[in-house]
């Protein structure tokens, strides 16, 4: 399968167990063996609140790749205060974007496709900017 195989559509409420998901392979792809099990990274406060809320905030987009109808990669952004504390913050005015594909779906063009898709989506909602959020271990 290559990325023209999959569809794309703007994600939902619905899809914020899938995005967890996707959270946590972006949090953890570099570190497979020694990275913590799904429930307990979900304890962790900083990926725990990274989604709280989904749908409720005023430009929370993102974009989900299926095959079929299975979910098989996310991108999303949303708009963080400084008083937060996530990681990626440069500003209220600059979203910060996650994105992650699942394992199988992996090197077919589906991230870049994700991120051509949210693009879409950010300039027709006016987003001048948006910052990539990455994981603490690819920090140099």
């Amino acid at each position: 399968m290559t990325r023209n195989d999959y569809e794309y559509r703007i994600a939902s409420e619905t899809d914020i167990p899938f995005m967890k998901r996707m959270l946590y392979e972006a949090v953890y792809w570099r570190t497979p063996d020694t990275r913590p099990s799904f429930s307990d990274a979900m304890k962790i406060p900083s990926i725990a609140e990274s989604l709280a809320g989904w749908g409720e905030r005023p430009g929370d987009t993102g974009v989900i790749a299926l095959e079929g109808r299975a979910a098989a990669g996310a991108a999303w952004f949303r708009y963080w205060k400084k008083e937060d504390s996530v990681r990626g913050f440069i500003s209220d005015d600059i979203s910060v974007l996650v994105i992650a594909v699942a394992e199988k779906h992996r090197r077919k063009g589906i991230a870049r496709s994700l991120i051509t898709k949210l693009a879409e989506y950010a300039a027709a909602g006016g987003v001048l900017a948006s910052v990539l959020w990455l994981p603490e271990t690819m920090w140099l």
